[in-house]
């Protein structure tokens, strides 16, 4: 199993942010969190990828518990994108999908041809020479999936388990580059047999590009399983505490509309 997730809770001055959390996600599976906000989708993110610590429960990435692995073990295996990725130089595109690579030898030829694929498959190689300041908010989180996708396509190997954490990938995006971007995602997920957990605040998208969906309310799990059965009127209701009904996408997949 490549992540397993057992029992998480988490709490903040007796304030309880995540309640026994339990998932688990497989090679080449594209899992979904959603939930209205302050539901701890972010928070659960942070957890299972390493930046937040002092919870219950139990994380095991690839078999090993996630506390085992060194923060250079676990670079080339998982790599996170958050919603605020600060960068205050005037770095160009280039220069910051190449900090992806900052702990790899240094292989310039190698290292070239990985910049120019991971930024030609996220449509942004046409402005790699820009100053990264200067890009809109969607032109700069299309560059930093960039940089995390370069960070694991530099250590491309057979048999061995990657995971991609991605917090509200789509948030700054418009709709044609959200499409595009999470159909791509779901592309190399299964190409590369890459894991990916993403948190999605708009329910149609996780509908039709997540193959399983973890709906959080309140820090507690609502429903956890295949996108089909867990979207249905009475989870998502449920959920956000909003009336809504469930029809079917011309391409099968279940679309949510407001009551």
């Amino acid at each position: 199993m490549l992540l397993e997730v057992e029992n998480v809770s988490y709490a903040v001055k007796n304030k309880i942010i995540l309640d026994e959390v339990s998932f688990h996600i497989q090679a080449g599976e594209f899992m979904a969190m959603v939930g209205a906000n302050g539901a701890g989708k972010s928070t659960l993110l942070k957890i299972i990828s390493g930046d937040l610590t002092g919870f219950e429960g139990r994380v095991n990435f690839n078999g090993k518990a996630k506390q085992t692995y060194k923060p250079e073990q676990l670079a080339p295996l998982r790599a996170v994108l958050m919603q605020e990725q600060p960068v205050n130089f005037p770095f160009t595109a280039w220069e910051v999908v190449q900090m992806g690579l900052l702990n790899q030898p240094a292989r310039l030829n190698t290292h070239q041809v990985i910049i120019s694929q991971v930024m030609e498959a996220t449509q942004t190689l046409s402005f790699a020479s820009q100053n990264y300041l200067t890009l809109s908010g969607g032109e700069k989180q299309r560059i930093q999936l960039a940089r995390i996708l370069a960070q694991l396509w530099s250590h491309d190997a057979e048999g061995v388990g990657k995971i991609l954490f991605l917090d509200e990938p789509t948030s700054a995006l418009d709709l044609a580059q959200q499409h595009y971007l999470l159909s791509f995602i779901k592309a190399i997920t299964v190409q590369k047999k890459w894991g990916v957990v993403a948190v999605l605040h708009d329910l149609n998208l996780a509908a039709q590009y997540a193959d399983t969906l973890l709906l959080l309310k309140k820090g507690s799990t609502i429903a956890q399983g295949p996108t089909s059965l867990v979207l249905n009127e009475t989870n998502v209701s449920q959920c956000y505490q909003y009336p809504v009904a469930i029809i079917q996408h011309p391409k099968g997949f279940p679309l949510v509309i407001s009551r």
